[in-house]
């Protein structure tokens, strides 16, 4: 291979998983390129290149300075050869990263009989299991979480397949399943059900994990939020703007993340000398109500005339915060912040002035909630999880040993709902 192959960053290792010579990477530039049809022929010469030479997958490709130092093309002339290429999956452009190998070149290692929807050898197959696949439309911690595993599926090598869970029964998953066969499982489903297709999915052999809490408890590997680090980062905030006063709004939701995240409130409280019950925790019911009525009126359906879950979460937060008066609470979830928010404007609380707000989740709605006031909070890692998922997927496939639980960290975002008690 000529000195000049070894000096360049096109030059990737042959993997030895073709047969014959390899194309060294000079020869894209050892012709000149025609004035009319540069464009055409760089775009080619680098298809041809990545086909004969197999470099993995999310490996470091030429820069788009070093393709014009090399070719004398121009920049916007090489931009319009690689785009192309992207879309069609041969590269992976990302701004401020670089270019990467796509997970295309795989493909001419299939054998001419290949059946056309066949994987290419080498990359894994990540079946992902959703609580609902109809509510995206409403749902954006699943959106974030799969917009995770997508930025890191090409460097990862990993397609991703969906299995939709509320509308069909587990006897119907399970034979999906069994048919399919992804090489790694992954659930992002909450329910106690969803339990059942994750034990049968190991019973046929598929390496499977666990995403969020719900069921970290199943002995599989779990990729989830760090809820007690979480709870720490927004309490340390609510201390260091000088609140001893605070409380705790969650939702009584048989949830790990629920466990979590009040047990971390608790000890943070008595491990920096305040009483947690001197606020303590006002328990709302089911995570599914107290958004709902505000969803119903969006639709134009007017307000419900019989009190149901929601209102009488309403009333129990309102009379809970009247005769506590805390000068702070946590809002466990957006739900609780939905519901703290609707009281302090019953009440007529001004936020942050008579009650400073903090969260654990950023909702699409809290502004609204809040009367545009910017919510501090410690931002749920939704796709930074998602990031993890797809390499754990990739570690499992490929025999690597993983950690039993990653936890992924939350991110303090600083609002204007968060000020200093008011002297009274």
């Amino acid at each position: 291979m000529s000195e000049l192959v070894h000096k360049s960053p096109f030059a990737v290792p042959h993997t030895g998983r073709i047969s014959g010579g390899a194309v060294k990477s000079s020869a894209i530039f050892a012709e000149a390129f025609p004035p009319r049809a540069a464009v055409e022929a760089l775009r080619e010469r680098v298809v041809a290149y990545l086909k004969e030479r197999q470099p993995a997958p999310g490996s470091k490709f030429m820069t788009d300075a070093d393709l014009a130092e090399r070719s004398g093309l121009s920049r916007s002339t090489i931009r319009r050869a690689l785009e192309p290429l992207q879309r069609d999956g041969w590269l992976s452009r990302e701004a401020g990263r670089g270019t990467f190998v796509g997970p295309r070149v795989h493909e001419s290692l299939r054998g001419p009989e290949s059946p056309p929807g066949q994987v290419a050898p080498g990359t894994v197959r990540l079946g992902v299991m959703l609580f609902d696949i109809g509510a995206l439309n409403r749902d954006w911690i699943t959106p974030q979480v799969m917009a995770g595993i997508d930025r890191a599926a090409d460097r990862a090598d990993v397609t991703i397949e969906l299995l939709g869970m509320r509308e069909v029964d587990i006897d119907s998953l399970s034979r999906r399943l069994e048919r399919s066969r992804p090489d790694v499982l992954a659930s992002l489903a909450s329910q106690p059900r969803d339990a059942m297709l994750l034990r049968e999915a190991v019973r046929l052999g598929i390496k499977t994990l666990v995403v969020g809490t719900a069921h970290q408890y199943l002995g599989l590997p779990t990729v989830a939020e760090d809820n007690r680090q979480g709870m720490n980062l927004v309490l340390d905030a609510v201390r260091d703007a000088g609140h001893q006063r605070v409380g705790l709004v969650i939702n009584r939701w048989p949830g790990g993340w629920v466990f979590e995240r009040q047990e971390a409130f608790d000890q943070h409280l008595r491990d920096h000398g305040m009483d947690p019950h001197e606020i303590g925790t006002c328990w709302i019911g089911s995570s599914d109500w107290p958004a709902h009525e505000a969803r119903r009126i969006a639709a134009g359906h007017h307000p419900s005339d019989e009190p149901g879950p929601a209102q009488h979460a309403l009333q129990d937060v309102r009379d809970w915060m009247r005769r506590t008066r805390p000068t702070a609470l946590v809002a466990g979830s957006y739900t609780a912040l939905e519901t703290i928010c609707a009281a302090a404007d019953q009440l007529g609380w001004s936020i942050p002035g008579d009650l400073s707000v903090v969260g654990l989740d950023r909702h699409p709605l809290s502004a609204d909630w809040l009367h545009g006031v910017d919510l501090t909070l410690a931002e749920l890692p939704l796709r930074a999880m998602g990031e993890r998922v797809a390499h754990t997927a990739r570690a499992l496939a490929d025999g690597v040993k993983v950690e039993e639980a990653v936890r992924v960290p939350f991110q303090l975002v600083t609002g204007a709902s968060l000020s200093p008690p008011r002297q009274t």
